[in-house]
């Protein structure tokens, strides 16, 4: 201890609520816990600017006068409202959250050099209420309850008046947490900007948790102003944005709700590009409407209309260095191909936005062309946007009229947009137009198909990273939205959502109303709400409506039979993603199906991991066992149904489904079944025998999935005990596979018991020649057996 540094022992000082007991250690700490900038700097440590005097002047064991003249150059925040309750306390008054001796503890002499301190930097011109005045504190409590109850009238604008002389010239501050304006305080200031720039004046600290809520008032508050009060707003804005801190700043998620909210709210957008030009922003704006631009790559929103057009205003607006970036010429290609519907109209549209030099090869550097011209290979990934389905003709069109590609450069470029196509199961819609365009196109789309490889088994990981294996082709998740990480905690995360829908989002709750949201404290409230279900919707991979599956157009263009669709088959069960999403219906109190590729509400679950008339294969049941994904319902649905056994594809490649019939041999001559009843006995033999079929398909999928079953299990136990558990969570397969399995059994006795029961009654004689006797001979094992003699 003795070899520490002074500023070590200040550290360790500073950490300690309350060090007296460590002072006395030995005489070296004890000496400096005597000096004053030590208790000082003690004081700051533990209370900060704002509440330090407050809490001093409780420590009338460490306070002296030079430690008081130590704070209060170190830039101690002192008020009028301090000095009142000091004063009035230490006569004996009572302060209504001050519940120990606190001033009164303090020396006379102490006590007047504060006052005398407080004086010179408050001014002599102030004075003590007397007993039936009120202080500083509460004229602001009586004004913040007539704000919540009777703005406008002319008793509050005189209150207001009050409070603006009372923060302007006194530096009125909540002392600490227990003061009873603490609790509005943060909150009135947020929604009164003008208030809080005096505030800040005085040195007040805003709290994080208003940031964003009072920048997103201020720049909501210039849509539609008048020129007075929005140059006052204008004005107190760029005062906010001087007094910017660590907590309290303009953060980037505010400004991307103000670029997303640049066609409704110009004006907005307007202030917000000053303040980036005269760079009092954190960040770049430029930077950061790039990020967002690229944002819009991987998400359904890039198709809505009020967002595209946002979209597009930011691009209009970026500098001819940053309209080239990869990913923003993608987002614009994709926008405004997806938004019209003729090459000329997307001509149109590029050139509306000033995207010259797309149809040329004149290069950007001689000035005569902002943008560089349009390449086969951006137009590829165009195509194979999930988001674009229908725009097969105008975006070739466009490739052949305006940026004069070749014919066989077009063909090249739609080859290798129908094999990227081949991987998203939404581009059923875009192959099939491209295999209407020529015969040649089918038969070059299933060459493509037969040369992918087909789902190994063994290549599938087991454990944690088969959640992250994706097959190559009919892919469901076509990638996440992209998020910025850099500073993120710190400057805030970029979102989509426009200023006016995220203001909503923030509620202010009256003191009046608090219980009708169940809230207990005193006081107003903020609150955030959750995002809407159309926000989240917008911000899904998934495109909004698919109107032909990849798996559905295989199955249709080649058979349900065939080789190609067996293929697609099981990359598409291994790659099966659940569209339903179960939501509450607050109105209805119940629960409801929400489509997330279609963005409406359903009744059943009606999509499918396969097709409907693919056939099912044990092998489809083995993939999702290794990956251990939850069975889709269709999967059970066709085991109840009786459908047909395979083991693999091959075991039905090339055949055709055909139903039970009677055999010929069999059959009635011709001339006996011109009768009615002949006809109607073939009809039942022959529903019988479909029958019969159904019964023995499913106890061979009920025997294949019990065998299955028993392997997870066993390969379960071995991974606990290689981990080392006595307890392992199962996979959802393998928990969904044992709770089916049980049900179709307990079916089966259930049903066996209705036979039974049902030829007991019809034939009892019968009965007894299969089962035995009606009574059961062990009809005395109710009885209590006789006691067993004890042994001497």
């Amino acid at each position: 201890m003795d070899r520490c540094p002074d500023e070590v022992l200040q550290l360790i000082l500073n950490d300690l609520s309350d060090p007296s007991a460590f002072v006395k250690v030995n005489k070296r700490l004890y000496a400096l816990s005597r000096v004053p900038y030590t208790r000082a700097s003690y004081l700051l440590a533990r209370h900060g600017l704002a509440e330090v005097l407050f809490h001093a002047l409780g420590r009338a064991d460490i306070l002296t006068g030079r430690v008081l003249e130590i704070l209060m150059s170190s830039g101690a925040l002192v008020s009028r409202y301090l000095v009142q309750l000091a004063v009035r306390h230490y006569h004996h008054s009572q302060v209504s959250f001050v519940h120990q001796p606190w001033v009164r503890a303090l020396p006379f002499a102490v006590f007047v050099q504060f006052l005398s301190l407080a004086t010179s930097k408050l001014g002599t011109e102030f004075t003590i209420p007397r007993r039936r005045e009120l202080d500083d504190g509460e004229v602001f409590h009586c004004w913040a309850s007539q704000r919540w109850n009777k703005a406008g009238t002319d008793a509050e604008k005189e209150k207001r008046l009050e409070v603006v002389h009372i923060l302007g010239d006194w530096k009125l501050q909540p002392l600490c947490a227990k003061d009873p304006i603490a609790s509005d305080f943060s909150l009135i200031l947020a929604c009164e900007p003008a208030l809080l720039l005096l505030a800040m004046k005085n040195g007040y600290l805003v709290d994080s948790t208003y940031r964003d809520f009072i920048f997103r008032q201020m720049f909501l508050g210039l849509k539609g102003s008048k020129p007075a009060v929005k140059e006052m707003s204008v004005r107190i804005l760029l005062e906010l944005c001087r007094f910017q801190n660590a907590s309290f700043f303009l953060s980037r998620t505010v400004a991307a709700e103000v670029l997303m909210d640049c066609v409704s709210n110009a004006e907005a957008y307007i202030v917000l590009c000053a303040l980036g030009r005269e760079g009092r922003l954190k960040f770049d704006l430029l930077t950061l409407a790039v990020d967002l631009i690229k944002t819009f790559a991987t998400t359904r929103s890039v198709t809505d209309p009020g967002l595209a057009a946002s979209v597009l205003r930011i691009f209009s607006d970026l500098p001819d260095t940053l309209v080239n970036d990869p990913e923003v010429r993608h987002v614009l290609f994709v926008v405004v191909f997806s938004s019209t519907a003729s090459a000329t109209a997307a001509r149109a549209r590029f050139i509306e936005l000033g995207c010259t030099g797309l149809e040329t090869n004149t290069p950007v550097s001689t000035g005569a062309a902002r943008m560089e011209p349009i390449r086969p290979e951006e137009l590829v990934e165009v195509l194979a946007s999930p988001f674009i389905s229908s725009r097969l003709c105008s975006i070739g069109a466009y490739a052949y009229l305006y940026a004069r590609f070749e014919p066989q450069t077009i063909s090249a470029m739609l080859q290798q947009a129908a094999v990227k196509c081949l991987g998203l199961s939404c581009k059923g819609e875009m192959l099939e137009m491209l295999a209407r365009s020529a015969p040649s196109w089918r038969k070059f789309i299933a060459d493509e198909l037969l040369k992918q490889p087909r789902v190994d088994l063994d290549a599938i990981p087991s454990g944690e990273a088969a959640a992250k294996f994706v097959a190559p082709l009919a892919r469901s998740d076509y990638g996440s939205p992209s998020t910025d990480k850099d500073d993120r905690s710190e400057l805030g995360t970029i979102t989509q959502m426009t200023l006016s829908a995220s203001a909503a989002l923030d509620l202010v709750i009256p003191p009046d109303m608090r219980y009708r949201f169940g809230i207990p404290r005193k006081g107003a409230t903020f609150k955030r709400l959750p995002c809407s279900n159309e926000y989240r919707d917008s911000q899904s991979t998934q495109p909004q409506n698919v109107p032909l599956r990849l798996d559905e157009w295989v199955a249709e263009a080649y058979g349900p039979r065939s080789m190609e669709a067996a293929v697609i088959a099981e990359h598409a069960v291994a790659n099966w993603v659940d569209p339903y999403v179960e939501r509450q219906d607050a109105k209805e109190e119940k629960c409801y199906w929400w489509d997330q590729e279609k963005r409406e509400r359903v009744e059943e679950r009606t999509r499918q991991a396969l097709g409907k008339d693919v056939p099912m294969t044990m092998k489809h049941w083995r993939i999702l066992a290794r990956l251990g994904k939850e069975p889709d319902y269709d999967f059970f649905s066709r085991i109840s149904h009786g459908v047909p056994f395979y083991e693999d594809a091959e075991d039905y490649v090339g055949q055709t489904t055909n139903s039970p019939t009677l055999d010929s041999s069999t059959a009635p001559a011709a001339g006996v079944c011109e009768t009615l009843a002949e006809d109607e006995d073939r009809k039942a033999q022959e529903q019988a025998l479909r029958v019969a079929e159904r019964i023995r398909n499913h106890g061979l999928w009920v025997k294949a999935l019990g065998a299955l079953c028993r392997e997870e299990l066993r390969a379960h136990s071995e991974r606990r005990k290689q981990l080392g558990l006595k307890r392992a969570a199962k996979s959802k397969f393998l928990v969904t596979l044992e709770n089916c399995l049980s049900d179709y059994r307990q079916s089966e006795r259930d049903k066996k018991a209705r036979k039974r029961q049902q030829l007991l009654k019809e034939n009892p004689t019968a009965y007894i020649d299969l089962y035995g006797d009606i009574v059961p001979k062990d009809h005395a094992r109710d009885e209590r057996p006789a006691k067993r003699r004890r042994k001497e």
